[in-house]
């Protein structure tokens, strides 16, 4: 046989292949129509016709992505964990490889056919059929759009399923631009791994946006959506880079690249640079805290999914101080440490920073840990004398050893609190028994105003915890968190307005339509010229109380230390004006600090991180008081012991008499101070009865709750509840 005879007949052959390949191409078509029209027509005579699919009466799926957490400065802090990792992209931010690629693999004639391509699925019958694997899908890229946008369409291999799909395809083609459809498809593919839409692949395998793919590395993801499992570039190389090539084979014969760039990129291997973006976050303690906000804002389904763009409050190098000051303070020592920062203005958390570990426990001790606060309990009861009037400057109250108990309680009701080596200074001002953290006449106070008036007024100024009206409350025996005790004392420094504190100052739609937060507006909850009485006393103590320890060099700054029993947790809460923080250090599971006192290690803490802070932040002044003070003369201090439902003793304490000293506060040396801080707070709840003595961490001998409240000044009468028996002190817990 002559060549010019085989040449004809390998000709023909083509030729005869190419009419039957059209022929089943028209076949199929005039199915799908027919079928199409013949079940629609089967509807009608059912009277199910309305159940027939139209792209004007059906609604499509939202197309849901991750939601992106951001500092202040507006950097990324990773993503809001979701089912599906996404990340929905503009076309003009596809890039131009990966379309390509896409149109070429998937579905050469896109730009030609109506929705539907019966050659489309007669060559992938071919291809398919002659190499005995599935290399290539019959549906167009519109056909899998509506199978994944519109839930009406399954995914059952039926007839009525895919001339359903097919009627969808051709109606969504008259409504929608071919690149509208195009950027839908890649914004919804799943590539594997997690990774839905272009964008998210793009992360997942090679750690760079969409738009930056070269090549190879666009055809190698969109080889992917046929079967990601099989494909797998992590698991499967070798499959993969198989299929990568068979996707630059199609976009070099459909001249999408020209022969230099497909021997280039043949020739490349697969170089992978897996990303983490979706799955770890920066300052992981905060970025739990900003989700469990919005959700409790915007629900859990827009929070995960719907795209949202949140800008928080955190700031980067505020939070870098925090971390620094708690690390180069406690480092090999196996103490725990947290505090919390607020803008003392606006109430936007500032830093939150832990010495745990993310990776071994996720609970967050700077906004989680429960945690006896010791005398920084104190400011509650000196805020509740304040806003009732009393002058903290001229009452006085003795300093002295007492018991109380209420008649019939037996010996175990007995309260004793003491003070630093048992010793008293006799008559005192409230605002030097402060500087000295004095128990005595602080548990006076107490029962003298209620435990309720004191729970109260530590709830109005930002306490959020319940707290048991219990006789020992105000010198610590309560449990917070040292974010709600920032709050509490942030009040007090922006001069009586309380603000919550926020995470979050800006959250817009994935569209950029800003939504409104839900915070509660600020609001006043107390006079400012008691704020500003109560400020000044808290200056006072950092220039010669208990707390100079955290004094800094040309910065008037205020605070208060505080030590629980045998020193199981210590703190210190500070305000200038322009930064409120509180330090709380402990064990993770309370355990004795022997030597630990809130003026030692977590005032250091305190300054470590104010000296740097104060010098990012802009300066501020203190607040001035505009209201004139209206005190309440006359307060009757010391009346709880008239009480007829009281059993009381004058003096005396577990130990013995008390002896008598002057009041040294204010000169006092500040390393005694804060050890007479540490030991007066270990001594505060301690009560005798019987045989032992009481610890408010272990829940014996704890000082009795206080059923009703005393009169409101100036002259309270004292509450006549029935005997009842002593509640236990709470255990600290975490």
């Amino acid at each position: 046989m002559s060549r010019a005879l085989r040449q004809r007949r390998l000709r023909q052959r083509r030729t005869t292949l190419r009419r039957t390949q059209l022929l089943i191409a028209a076949v199929v078509f005039i199915v799908l129509a027919t079928a199409g029209g013949a079940w629609a027509t089967y509807d009608y005579l059912k009277g199910d016709d309305t159940k027939w699919p139209s792209i004007d009466t059906l609604q499509p799926q939202r197309i849901g992505q991750n939601s992106e957490i951001f500092s202040a400065d507006g950097k990324s802090m990773g993503f809001i964990k979701s089912d599906q990792h996404r990340t929905n992209l503009k076309y003009s931010k596809m890039g131009e490889w990966t379309p390509k690629a896409t149109v070429a693999i998937e579905d050469r004639r896109f730009y030609t056919h109506n929705g539907v391509d019966p050659e489309g699925m007669v060559r992938a019958l071919t291809v398919n059929l002659e190499s005995g694997e599935s290399k290539e899908g019959a549906s167009t890229i519109t056909q899998q759009v509506v199978r994944n946008l519109y839930k009406e369409i399954t995914t059952e291999k039926t007839l009525s399923r895919k001339a359903k799909e097919a009627t969808l395809a051709m109606q969504l083609e008259n409504r929608w631009s071919k690149k509208k459809i195009l950027e839908t498809y890649l914004n919804l593919v799943f590539y594997g791994n997690n990774a839905y839409g272009i964008e998210a692949a793009s992360l997942t395998y090679f750690n760079k946006p969409a738009d930056k793919l070269t090549i190879p590395e666009a055809a190698l993801i969109a080889g992917l959506p046929q079967s990601p499992s099989v494909y797998d570039p992590f698991k499967n190389k070798k499959d993969s880079l198989e299929r990568r090539n068979e996707v630059l084979a199609a976009m070099y014969d459909q001249k999408m690249i020209t022969a230099a760039e497909y021997g280039a990129a043949k020739k490349s291997g697969i170089t992978l640079h897996p990303s983490t973006q979706y799955t770890t976050h920066k300052l992981p303690y905060f970025f739990d805290y900003v989700e469990k906000d919005l959700i409790s804002q915007f629900g859990a389904a827009a929070v995960r999914e719907g795209g949202l763009r949140i800008k928080t409050t955190i700031d980067p190098k505020l939070q870098t101080y925090a971390e620094s000051a708690i690390r180069d303070t406690i480092s090999g020592t196996g103490k725990s440490a947290a505090i919390a920062v607020l803008d003392t203005k606006t109430g936007q958390i500032k830093a939150m920073a832990s010495s745990s570990s993310y990776s071994k426990s996720k609970f967050s001790f700077a906004s989680q840990a429960h945690r006896q606060p010791g005398s920084t309990a104190k400011i509650w009861v000196l805020a509740a004398f304040v806003a009732q009037g009393v002058d903290p400057d001229s009452t006085t109250y003795v300093s002295k050893p007492f018991g109380v108990r209420y008649k019939g309680s037996g010996e175990k009701g007995w309260w004793k609190p003491k003070t630093f080596g048992n010793t008293y200074s006799g008559a005192t001002s409230i605002r030097s028994a402060t500087l000295a953290s004095d128990n005595s006449v602080y548990a006076q106070m107490t029962l003298d105003i209620s435990p309720e008036a004191v729970s109260k007024e530590a709830h109005k100024l930002g306490i959020q915890s319940n707290l048991e009206d219990v006789w020992s409350i105000g010198l610590g025996s309560q449990v917070v968190t040292p974010l709600e005790q920032t709050n509490f004392y942030s009040s007090l420094a922006r001069g009586g307005q309380r603000i919550d504190p926020r995470a979050v100052s800006v959250v817009t739609t994935a569209g950029g339509t800003k939504l409104p937060l839900n915070y509660k507006p600020g609001h006043k909850v107390m006079e400012d010229w008691q704020a500003g009485k109560i400020v000044d006393i808290l200056r006072a103590n950092v220039q010669g109380g208990t707390g100079t320890g955290a004094a800094i060099s040309g910065k008037d700054v205020g605070g208060k230390t505080g030590t629980t029993d045998d020193s199981k947790d210590a703190w210190f809460c500070g305000v200038t004006p322009e930064l409120t923080a509180c330090v709380w250090l402990g064990y993770e599971t309370p355990a004795p600090m022997y030597g630990e006192t809130g003026g030692n290690t977590p005032a250091r803490i305190w300054r470590r991180f104010m000296e740097p802070a104060l010098e990012k932040v802009p300066n501020r002044d203190w607040f001035v008081p505009k209201g004139q003070p209206a005190w309440v003369p006359g307060w009757d201090a010391g009346a709880w012991a008239k009480n007829p439902s009281f059993d009381t003793t004058g003096g005396g304490s577990s130990s013995g008499q008390g002896t008598t000293r002057p009041s040294t506060a204010g000169t006092a040396d500040a390393a005694d101070e804060a050890a007479k801080d540490a030991a007066a707070d270990a001594d505060a709840a301690e009560g005798t009865g019987g045989t032992g003595t009481g610890d408010t961490a272990g829940g014996t001998g704890t000082a009795p709750t206080t059923p009703e409240p005393v009169a409101p000044a100036p002259a309270p009468t004292p509450p006549t509840p029935a005997p009842v028996t002593p509640a236990p002190a709470p255990v600290a817990k975490h």
